[in-house]
């Protein structure tokens, strides 16, 4: 699959010092959820909203015009859902271990972050977002918590809303580090560009004034979030797919399991709300992570 932006080698400390300089400068009064018991839930109600991008991107394969989108996401169109729920917060760490303490679910793959050993377990990391874990693992938490994985067309949804088209969670306005955790390309000052606006993970929650229509965190950045679908780049064709236009479900097989929203490590077109990747589904990753959602 595409690869994100990828971050300079070698860098990681330096990374992490200029993330928490710029975290520094952060004063939200910031509501975040701080336990660890299921994420408050998001309604979504029934409805269309216009899915994917308005051109197919065939002139490019990456650019930075939220305008151009890529091959997968066209043709645009009205696409209908029922009414669902949807976790306001990325899944924790915190949350995710209380999965594991009662023996449902196993420890992630990777238990570190990109710049610290000592993550998952880490009592400072509590409510961070949970990473590392496959998409297997991802079910498997959402079945004990008594929900499921989001569907892909109801995670643009509920990242883009219904009454406009918007080009990122909170609208129109291209990214920056007070928006937003992702790839942004920053200097030092020596000079020195660097690729992250924190270099790693942040709080879940912690961008309060940059929310999806439905007060929805995180969406864009953070990190990428698995949802229930097969992955397939002309599934939004209907022509080759009937049923994606009403309650889509994805493809019924495939290779690689949708991956929505970005991570710290992509760059704004990224993190757009019609932007799809795809990851073999037992692979664990350092920027994936997922939220829950419910009917």
């Amino acid at each position: 699959m595409r690869t994100s932006i990828a971050l300079i080698a070698g860098l990681g400390l330096l990374l992490f010092v200029i993330g928490c300089e710029q975290q520094d400068d952060l004063e939200f009064d910031s509501p975040y959820y701080t336990g660890a018991d299921a994420s408050p839930l998001v309604q979504i109600p029934a409805g269309g909203f216009l899915r994917g991008s308005p051109s197919n991107g065939l002139d490019q394969l990456f650019g930075d015009d939220p305008e151009q989108g890529h091959y997968d996401e066209w043709p645009r169109s009205v696409v209908e859902v029922s009414a669902f729920s949807i976790e306001r917060y990325e899944t924790t760490n915190a949350q995710y271990r209380s999965c594991v303490l009662e023996d449902v679910c196993s420890e992630p793959k990777i238990t570190n972050s990109f710049t610290n050993d000592w993550y998952y377990t880490n009592p400072d990391f509590d409510q961070y977002p949970v990473l590392g874990v496959t998409w297997y693992q991802a079910e498997q938490y959402c079945t004990w918590r008594g929900r499921r994985l989001p569907t892909e067309a109801q995670w643009e949804k509920a990242a883009r809303g219904s009454a406009d088209d918007r080009s990122w969670p909170w609208g129109p306005d291209y990214p920056d580090c007070l928006k937003a955790n992702y790839g942004k390309i920053i200097s030092d000052d020596q000079g020195n560009k660097f690729t992250g606006c924190y270099g790693d993970t942040t709080p879940v929650g912690l961008f309060t004034l940059w929310t999806s229509p439905y007060g929805i965190y995180d969406m864009a950045g953070n990190v990428s979030e698995w949802v229930a679908d097969w992955y397939a780049a002309d599934y939004y064709d209907p022509a080759l797919y009937p049923d994606t236009l009403y309650n889509p479900q994805g493809p019924p097989t495939g290779e690689y399991k949708v991956v929505r929203g970005g991570s710290f490590f992509d760059g704004a077109y990224m993190i757009r709300t019609s932007y799809r990747d795809g990851r073999l589904p037992d692979q664990p990753n350092l920027t994936v992570g997922f939220r829950c959602a419910a009917d």
